[in-house]
């Protein structure tokens, strides 16, 4: 009798929720270009694929479901059921917020590993181009983070493209009203981004390696490359494609004497991107 095997194959796709706090480890899509399904990696993991080319996707809260095209990541259909839809131009906008809230300056573990607990908050966009719109955003409220998911109307006609800010608000947010605001009771917006020390806006060149921290000045040997939407930046520019991974860090504003500042990316862990800086207060 000839020897026989038996080989189980298996793709995992979209991911755990406890990697929301593990912000260095992307929640899903990361630097893919494509989920194992073949879907665009900017497609919620959630999202049901229907088998034709598209997936369907109801944000938390919300009385509609989404239809995205599996190719491109584009939001094509908002819907009210399955044989009453509407057609639409939106790119996703997506990621976490975690929070560091301890009495003591957040370190930069920190920010790789948050615990604290999540409050309340919302978050919205700001899009200034090619006019003000009105950007729809709903979150999934969990224990230690809040997942947000915007869909930001683009106009085909203007080159399907947006920008525009993201930022925190609502609930029991109080934002620190300066960098040298130490108040125990307001809190500090981080965003994960890999510049320190200054906001870099989408195509000016930081110095450093792709996909590690980086500055806005340097010069050669070090490599250095310019700064993309996917990157966070404060501003958006000039954005066409579906973004997913743009996350938060709340911490607090100082402890009452001394202010806090957003934590750096931590050494220990070279494989994981852990780089926070201010989003709010943006300085």
């Amino acid at each position: 009798m000839p020897s026989q095997s038996v080989r189980l194959a298996s793709s995992i796709t979209g991911s755990l929720p406890e990697l929301a706090v593990a912000v260095g480890i992307p929640a899903w899509g990361g630097t893919l270009t494509r989920q194992p399904r073949g879907r665009d990696a900017a497609i919620p993991p959630a999202a049901v694929d229907q088998g034709d080319g598209t997936s369907t996707f109801t944000p938390p809260g919300a009385s509609v479901f989404w239809v995205f095209n599996n190719a491109t990541g584009f939001i094509e259909k908002s819907c009210t059921s399955p044989t009453t839809c509407t057609a639409v131009y939106l790119r996703l906008l997506a990621g976490f917020v975690n929070y560091a809230t301890g009495p003591a300056q957040p370190l930069p573990a920190d920010a790789e590993t948050p615990t604290s607990a999540a409050f309340a908050l919302d978050v919205a966009v700001a899009a200034t181009d090619p006019a003000p719109l009105t950007v729809a955003c709903f979150k999934d409220q969990q224990p230690h983070y809040v997942a947000y998911f915007c869909a930001v109307p683009v106009d085909p006609l203007a080159g399907s493209k947006w920008s525009g800010r993201s930022y925190l608000t609502g609930g029991t947010l109080s934002v620190a009203t300066s960098a040298a605001d130490a108040s125990a009771s307001r809190h500090r917006v981080c965003r994960y981004t890999p510049v320190r020390g200054c906001h870099p806006a989408v195509g000016s060149v930081i110095w450093g390696a792709a996909g590690s921290t980086a500055s806005c000045t340097g010069a050669s040997p070090t490599p250095n490359r310019k700064m993309s939407n996917a990157e966070h930046p404060l501003d958006y520019l000039d954005l066409t494609q579906s973004l997913v991974n743009q996350n938060f860090l709340v911490i607090p504003a100082g402890d009452g004497t001394t202010a806090f500042s957003c934590p750096a990316d931590d050494t220990a862990t070279p494989l994981l991107q852990g780089n926070t800086w201010d989003h709010q207060p943006s300085s």
